[in-house]
């Protein structure tokens, strides 16, 4: 292989219909002859692209179906890759790409959702392509090093083959849609006409392709051209130039063997009508195309814009031989009629060019603005609501990837020892980005690249270029976790360091930080990074690189050089008031993957939010406690009920369960408390408890008007009693130290009314308590969902609106002791009284967990289960049958059936039982001889005896 080939990474630019993907193709091939082998790096961004990529598509096509639209969506497999569909560098802000994806839903219209990523991620494709600004990769220094290729065609051919093409959604809407004897070139004819017949249309085409040619014109001497021409003409020649040209020589045999896989037939993919068969033909423009086309193209200025590419001038038609189509397309000019017969009106819709066309006509179209990674560029539905609520679906679900390959784009891949290290760090960071996807076909998705082949490269072999990293004032807040070692936390700050850390302080200055220090230096950490330590925190001399300093101030890095749970848990908490920097930290036992987490909600608090809050810290939906309960999940305290009220929780149910249900892990787990100002609670419950099918008491107030159910909800003295007894059986959850209390106002953000640095800075502090890796941003961007099934409108201090001056009095009548303890008041007029006065100091309050006592003493979880006391020792499952005795700290427990989990022992115990049960009564009833029901006895002896009772039977029946 020579060192040209070495290092072959093909960029394919053209405009649309001259031969762009037949380029690619041959580029793509070209890779596969040069023998370049993928680099660690990219098999590993490719297959994570590739498993979470799918997540944004299957939130759209979701959301679709929550709306009620699900046969007629028409979205082409093509765009369902992250990836998938037109690419280009954004013109306005070049660090991004963006995608083009083509949905539409039959008798409703479509609209082209456009999802921008960073720019780095152009290289997930094997060749990197684009239409647009093609003097744009020049400026990109992670580029440089590509062989660029263009495509270049006849104006008149191209535009010929545009009018005639059909897109990627037309083509799935074909495909499922119409019988297949309507799919022929007929098809392509009369859709045509539209844009042959309007010349402004045709104009339009025509000035997409003039500024694309101006624009390539001044960078084509950077580029090896391809004439569409020469490869439908003399391909194998056309191929081998190519090859040549690249530095990639091949056989006229491989070439011979490349056309021959590529010529006359689709090569898109789902995308089957990219190719019109039977053509492919130089000079067929001149069966189709009429001389009012012809003075468009020259007066466009096309014509001489091609000249430098061996293009002749444009000579006019001969009218007395144009085709029948042609005359029809003619006839049509000349009376200034524009052909637009078309009673599919979906097939109209979809094929309409609404992208590499410059046409005034395209005003009509509604755009919106972007959100933060996507936007809707051009919509002709009926009703926009629907993409809208997409086009913020796929923004969350971008959202929620975008990190985690950007983080595997940044990373160095080339050292294959380091890889499966490096790939728990980021599953240490990411996974619980991952869990709140709720899809659990990605919930391996870490395990499974640790399967990936990876393959030893040079140094920097597959490293990421300077340009690719995201500078280090991008990150913002974050917090990280690593696994606790020298090694793993030395790999994560040169990581950032890499993006431009410099200030680095570790907490507290001990050996450990002693160890990292020096680790750093052995890595060649650049001289403009600095250590610092705090001077009451230095357990050791100081080393001679390490500032002290009095107090932290604002630093890149803070490093947690603790061990123990609670040290660093003690640590984190002291980082609650950062605004900016990332907070490195080891794994603990109180790692969020390694507890549990218990939700608690008073009706119409926010509850739905909550759930939607724990999802976005990463935690699975467990909802009825297991026993034992999975770490990661979130439960509820008892059954499946969010509302559990302490009295029933501590008293209830201590009563009904074993051991004085002192096993329950509510006590060592930490629990999330929601609250809400009590006013919008009633609110909230004067509108939803009469809805029919709402409550089983609906019947009790749906016949009362809203103000009418106001009053009987603040003070009901024979059902639901006071709006004062109902909060008030929640409010001592409010003093168990384990229990973080969120209040519903914080949990809303601006979305709800809220304030969106309220929403970061709770879930910043959640973070730090529950020891979850992340962004606060990211995660808050996760949390607010209208989908909830109870949602209504999501707002705050909608009782100033709702609330009638009889309810305001009634409900002032009231103790105000349960406002006072939640921390609101009422304020009618001002915004005082939204939020409680104690959000800052419950944020600030330490979560403090109980210890387990209990682990090796024998608790029986259930009495007589099918014979048997269930009995739990050492975190293990043991059935005890009765009346047997166990001691279980002296016998052995071997013959004993016993699982990992209660549920799994309970199985064994009823099939055990099932397969005696059934056969012991059947002997019962029979009256076999004790001799003769042991298992070991032989089977001759049970068929005689058997036999002899059926005799018997038979006889006194007769």
């Amino acid at each position: 292989m020579t060192s040209r080939q070495s290092d072959y990474f093909p960029l394919v630019v053209g405009a649309p219909r001259t031969g762009f993907t037949l380029l690619i193709t041959i580029a793509r091939n070209l890779y596969a002859f040069a023998g370049e082998e993928t680099s660690n790096r990219l098999r590993i961004m490719r297959y994570f692209a590739d498993r979470l990529g799918s997540y944004v598509a299957d939130e759209i096509i979701s959301t679709f179906a929550k709306n009620g639209i699900d046969r007629d969506l028409v979205f082409s497999p093509m765009f369902h890759p992250l990836i998938g569909g037109p690419k280009w560098i954004l013109e306005d802000d070049p660090r991004y790409a963006c995608i083009r994806k083509y949905i539409g839903v039959r008798g409703m219209g479509d609209f082209t959702l456009i999802v921008r990523l960073p720019r780095k991620f152009m290289e997930l494709d094997t060749v990197v392509h684009s239409h647009p600004h093609p003097s744009m990769w020049l400026e990109f220094p992670e580029f440089q090093q590509h062989t660029r290729f263009a495509s270049v065609r006849n104006p008149c051919g191209a535009l010929n083959s545009a009018v005639f093409s059909i897109n990627a959604i037309t083509s799935e809407y074909i495909q499922r849609f119409l019988p297949p004897e309507k799919d022929n070139d007929l098809l392509r004819q009369h859709v045509a006409k539209f844009k042959l017949t309007n010349l402004e249309f045709f104009q339009g085409l025509a000035n997409y392709y003039v500024a694309y040619m101006q624009n390539f014109n001044q960078c084509r001497q950077h580029f090896i051209v391809m004439r569409w021409e020469d490869l439908i003409r003399n391909p194998v020649d056309t191929i081998l130039n190519l090859g040549r040209s690249a530095g990639i020589p091949i056989a006229k045999a491989q070439a011979e063997a490349m056309w021959r896989d590529m010529r006359y037939r689709n090569l898109t993919g789902p995308h089957r009508h990219n190719y019109r068969q039977g053509k492919g033909i130089v000079g067929d423009w001149k069966n189709s195309l009429v001389n009012a086309h012809i003075d468009i193209i020259k007066n466009s200025g096309l014509d001489a814009l091609m000249r430098p590419y061996g293009y002749p001038p444009i000579e006019y038609l001969d009218e007395d031989t144009y085709t029948p189509y042609q005359q029809e397309m003619d006839t049509y000019i000349r009376e200034g009629k524009v052909f637009d017969d078309y009673p599919d009106r979906d097939l109209f819709i979809f094929d309409f060019q609404k992208s590499n066309i410059q046409w005034d006509g395209l005003l009509d179209f509604r755009a919106y603005p972007w959100n933060r990674w996507t936007r809707i560029e051009r919509s002709c539905m009926t009703d926009d609501d629907v993409p809208l609520r997409v086009c913020e679906a796929a923004d969350k679900a971008v959202q929620r990837i975008v990190g985690l390959l950007s983080d595997i784009a940044d990373e160095d891949w080339t050292n294959p020892g380091k890889i499966p290290h490096r790939l728990a760090l980021m599953e240490l960071r990411h996974e619980n980005v991952v869990r709140s996807m709720g899809n659990v076909k990605l919930r391996t998705v870490f395990a499974d690249a640790r399967q990936l082949e990876v393959r030893s490269e040079p140094a920097g072999g597959s490293a990421p270029s300077s340009a690719w990293a995201r500078p280090f004032e991008d990150m913002s807040l974050f917090l990280d976790f690593v696994a606790g070692t020298t090694e793993s936390t030395k790999e994560a700050l040169l990581g950032y360091i890499k993006r431009g850390a410099k200030k680095i302080l570790l907490r507290p200055f001990n050996d450990k930080s002693v160890n990292l220090i020096e680790a750093l230096k052995r890595s060649n950490t650049p001289d403009d990074v600095t250590f610092f330590a705090l001077g009451d925190e230095c357990r050791v001399p100081l080393h001679s690189d390490v500032r002290q300093i009095p107090s932290r101030g604002e630093m890149d890095l803070t490093v947690i050089c603790s061990d123990g749970a609670g040290n660093v848990s003690e640590l984190l908490h002291d980082c609650i008031d950062l605004h900016t920097g990332v907070v490195v930290a080891p794994v603990t036992g109180r790692f969020w993957k390694k507890n549990v987490l218990f939700l608690i909600s008073p009706q119409k608090s926010g509850t739905h939010l909550l759930f939607e809050l724990a999802r976005a810290l990463g935690y699975i939906d467990g909802l009825v406690l297991s026993d034992p309960p999975q770490n990661g999940h979130w439960y509820f305290l008892e059954f499946s009920n969010a509302h559990t009220p302490a009295r029933d929780f501590f008293i209830d149910s201590v009563r009904r369960a074993t051991f004085g249900n002192r096993r329950h892990p509510f006590r060592t787990s930490p629990a999330l408390f929601n609250y809400r100002h009590p006013l919008d609670m009633l609110v909230s419950e004067a509108f939803y408890y009469s809805q029919d099918g709402k409550t089983s008491f609906g019947g009790y107030l749906n016949d009362l008007d809203f103000a009418s159910r106001l009053l009987r909800l603040i003070d009901d003295p024979w059902l639901l009693g006071t709006i004062r007894d109902r909060i008030g059986q929640f409010i001592a959850w409010l003093d168990f130290p384990n229990v973080i209390p969120v209040s519903f106002e914080e949990m809303v953000g601006s979305k709800g009314g809220g304030e969106d640095v309220l929403l970061e800075r709770l879930v910043w502090s959640l973070q730090l308590k529950l020891h979850v890796p992340g962004a606060p941003g990211d995660i808050a961007e996760r949390i607010y969902n209208e989908s909830s099934p109870t949602f209504r409108k999501g707002q705050i201090g909608a009782y100033r609106q709702q609330f009638t001056p009889e309810a305001m009095s009634k409900f002032r009548k009231l103790p105000q002791d349960f406002m006072d303890i939640l921390g609101y008041t009422i304020d009618v007029d001002g915004k005082d009284g939204v939020f409680s006065n104690r959000i800052e100091e419950f944020r600030n309050r330490k979560v403090k967990l109980g210890k387990e006592h209990y682990g090796s003493l024998p608790i029986v979880v259930e009495y007589d289960y099918l014979g048997h006391d269930i009995v739990v020792y050492h975190r293990r499952y043991y059935g005890r049958p009765i009346p047997t005795t166990v001691d279980f700290e002296r016998d052995s427990l071997a013959g004993l059936p016993q699982a990992e989990s209660l549920t799994e022992l309970k199985r064994i115990i009823t099939r055990q039982t099932a397969r005696e049960g059934t056969i012991g009564a059947f002997l019962h009833d029979i009256n076999l001889p004790e001799k003769l029901r042991h298992p070991k006895r032989t089977t001759r002896r049970f068929v005689q005896h058997l036999r002899g009772r059926l005799d018997r039977s038979r006889g006194n029946k007769g």
